[in-house]
C-alpha cells in the first residue's frame, strides 16, 4: 500500500516463486490517486484484505525515502485505520529511493532520525523496515532479503507455525527447480511434478525413490535437490532415480532449523545464520 500519489489504477497482481516459497504480491493504488476517488479506492483496499484473509500474509507500506511531509504522514494515519491495529503487527514499512540516500551520503538510520514524525512511525512499526534501491540493475536479490525477513518475522510471530508443521510433517514439503515444482510426499512414497500450481494442465506423479524417502527437509536450488536428513544432506539431480547422489554432513551451525529456503546458492534456517553452499 502506498503512501504517496500513485500511477496505479486498480490492483495489479503477480505471483511467482522466492526463497523457495510462493508468493502473490498485490499492488494497490495510493490513497491520492489522480484519476480515483478516495471511496473507490478504499473499496479496493478493502477487497484485498478480504483475499488476503486466508494464510500467512504480510503488508508492505511504501514509502519514498524523500521528504515525510504532514501529507505523507496524514496518507499514513489513513492506511492504519484500514488496516486496523492486529494487521499492523504484520506490516512492513518499505522505503524506495534507497539510491538518493546513496547520493547524499546518508544511511537510512540516519534519514529516520532526521524526522521526528517519521521515526515514530518506525518506532510503531517495531523497526521492521527494508530499502530499495531503485538503480540496482535486476531486483531479484532485494526482493529475496525482503522476503526473507518477512519470512522469520512470520514465523517469529507464530503466524506460519500452524501451517507447516516440520515436527510432525516429515517426509512432506514443496520446493523448486528449474521453472518447475514440486510436492513431496514421502508417506505416500511419490511427489508432484508442475510447471504452474494454479493450473491442472501440467501435473504428473512420480515414484520417490527409496534412498529419496523420509527426508526431513527437501530443498530446491541450481538442478539439485538437496535432502536434510538429521544431520547429513543428501545431493540428488532426480528424485525417482536418486541420480549422481553425494552425501555429505551439514556443518553444526546449519544443524537443527526448523525451516531450510535457498536461493542463489545461499542456504538459510530459520533459526540459523544464512550460509554459502560450496
Amino acid at each position: 500500500m502506498k503512501s504517496s500519489t500513485s500511477v496505479t489504477r486498480g490492483v495489479a497482481v503477480e505471483s511467482g516463486t522466492v526463497c523457495g516459497q510462493r508468493v502473490t504480491v498485490y499492488d494497490t493504488p495510493g490513497l491520492f490517486h489522480t484519476e480515483m476517488s478516495e471511496d473507490e479506492i478504499q473499496w479496493m483496499y478493502k477487497e484485498v484484505l478480504q483475499r488476503c484473509e486466508s494464510g500467512p500474509w504480510v503488508f508492505l507500506l511504501v514509502i519514498k525515502a524523500d521528504r515525510f511531509t504532514d501529507k505523507e504522514r496524514g496518507t499514513v494515519e489513513k492506511i492504519e485505520e484500514l488496516l486496523g491495529e492486529e494487521r499492523l503487527k504484520k506490516t512492513w514499512i518499505l522505503f524506495t529511493r534507497g539510491d538518493k540516500l546513496e547520493e547524499e551520503n546518508m544511511t537510512i538510520e540516519e534519514y529516520i532520525d532526521f524526522s521526528g514524525p517519521l521515526k515514530k512511525v518506525v518506532q510503531k512499526y517495531d523497526q521492521r523496515y527494508h530499502v530499495f534501491n531503485n538503480k540496482t540493475t535486476g531486483s531479484h536479490e532485494q526482493a529475496r532479503l525482503l522476503i526473507e525477513k518477512m519470512i522469520h518475522s512470520l514465523k517469529g510471530s507464530g503466524t506460519m507455525s500452524g501451517v507447516i508443521p516440520r515436527s510432525r510433517a516429515k517426509g512432506t514439503d514443496i520446493c523448486a527447480i528449474n521453472n518447475y515444482y514440486y510436492i513431496i510426499r514421502s508417506d505416500l512414497g511419490c511427489y508432484m511434478k508442475t510447471s504452474d500450481l494454479n493450473e491442472d494442465s501440467d501435473i504428473s506423479i512420480c515414484h520417490l525413490h527409496p534412498a529419496c524417502q523420509n527426508g526431513d527437509h527437501y530443498i530446491g536450488g541450481d538442478s539439485y535437490f538437496h535432502i536434510i536428513k538429521g544431520n547429513s544432506c543428501r545431493r540428488v539431480t532426480d528424485l525417482s532415480t536418486d541420480s549422481s547422489a553425494v552425501v555429505y554432513s551439514l556443518h553444526p551451525n546449519c544443524q537443527g532449523g526448523d525451516h531450510y529456503f535457498a536461493a542463489h546458492n545461499i542456504f538459510t534456517s530459520s533459526s540459523k545464520k544464512r550460509v554459502p553452499y560450496e
